[in-house]
């Protein structure tokens, strides 16, 4: 299946769903979500962001950490000290950062994961314009559009961050 020229395409980005940092659950390199069923070395290569709250309303300045390796109910960082930006309480999740975003063809994209997006889309043929048409469809847990000033759709997410969207 292309899943850039077919029509009504659906397409999943894997992700761990959103979750909150228990007590003794964080150490520098090692998450433990028990109660969690995920399949072995799934989340490898994936940026995990254990303080999705860290620093201003925005996801660009999230520190994010790249999966080595999980099991079933843990997931092991390659490299730096998660407990340097995150604690108990807060909450964690996976993100996508894009330079850009283009969805068309009555084409769906959801995840359970944070979405970055730099630029617009790239039929608009600026930077600044996203268009998610009325027959496409883009659900997020937090989307970030950074360098959009105008947004033409309705995406379905938590939260919605866009740097003057009309």
């Amino acid at each position: 299946m292309n899943r850039c020229t077919e029509n009504g395409a659906v397409t999943e980005l894997a992700a761990v769903s959103t979750g909150v940092i228990g007590g003794g659950q964080l150490s520098a390199f090692v998450l433990s979500a028990p109660g969690e069923t995920w399949y072995a070395d799934v989340w490898t290569d994936y940026a995990l962001t254990p303080n999705r709250d860290e620093g201003g309303v925005t996801l660009s300045d999230n520190t994010t950490f790249v999966i080595e390796s999980n099991s079933l109910d843990s997931i092991t960082v390659a490299a730096g000290d998660m407990t340097a930006v995150a604690s108990s309480g807060d909450s964690y999740g996976m993100l996508y950062h894009f330079e850009n975003l283009e969805i068309r063809r009555n084409a769906y994209l959801m995840t359970n994961a944070d979405v970055l997006v730099d630029s617009g889309d790239l039929v608009s043929d600026d930077e600044v314009t996203f268009v998610l048409a009325d027959s496409c469809g883009l659900e997020t847990a937090v989307l970030e559009l950074t360098g959009v000033t105008t947004l033409d759709g309705d995406p379905v997410t938590e939260l919605l961050l866009c740097s003057g969207c009309q």
